[in-house]
């Protein structure tokens, strides 16, 4: 919420894509297909969309749980 400038009702229940930066999506959907595959962790740095326009970068930790078929950001 600090960092997205968002209130945690505006983040919750809404797909991960929409706050990642257009430029960096084709990368997180690679890595985070990567992390399914092999359902190792993985860390990555992406851009985020700020509730004013802006952009963060963000350090990203994703955990795949295939029992589950979830991924954890």
């Amino acid at each position: 919420t600090d960092v997205l400038g968002r209130p945690r009702d505006d983040l919750l229940g809404r797909p991960y894509a929409e706050f990642v930066h257009d430029d960096d999506r084709a990368e997180v959907r690679r890595t985070l297909a990567a992390a399914c595959a092999d359902g190792a962790a993985a860390t990555f740095e992406a851009r985020a969309l700020h509730r004013d326009g802006s952009t963060r970068w963000v350090s990203w930790n994703v955990t795949s749980l295939a029992r589950e078929r979830s991924l954890y950001l």
